[in-house]
């Protein structure tokens, strides 16, 4: 997922999902909080016709370790951009479980490397 387009709070920008490098879902979002890196909240205005909201959040802990949560929401109507049938949730589900882990894998690395945070 990409977004193009200036991040400050109430900017509507697009977000930019790719599948499979060939398969782009274009849907814009306004920026509804942004604190960097800490805080990002970002959903489709409600004249779109489909929807996508984005919740990612870093809290320091007293331990010195760091609390991440991400909620990414959207509208199965989004896939019509790329094919006429909505596919069973089952497998947007398991197409999305190894990006999760590969984007939660990229995030470790940067917050061990102090490339987030510092």
């Amino acid at each position: 997922m990409t977004m193009e387009g200036e991040s400050k709070v109430g900017i509507i920008a697009t977000e930019l999902i790719t599948v499979y490098k060939f398969f782009h879902f274009i849907t814009p979002v306004q920026i509804m909080e942004l604190e960097s890196p800490k805080t990002f909240v970002a959903e489709t205005p409600s004249t779109h016709k489909t929807w996508v909201k984005v919740m990612r959040s870093l809290k320091p802990l007293e331990n010195g370790e760091i609390e991440f949560t991400v909620n990414l929401s959207f509208s199965l109507d989004n896939m019509k951009q790329i094919t006429p049938i909505t596919p069973p949730i089952g497998i947007v589900r398991a197409w999305y479980k190894p990006r999760m882990k590969r984007y939660l894998k990229t995030l470790k690395r940067l917050m061990e490397t102090g490339e987030i945070l510092n």
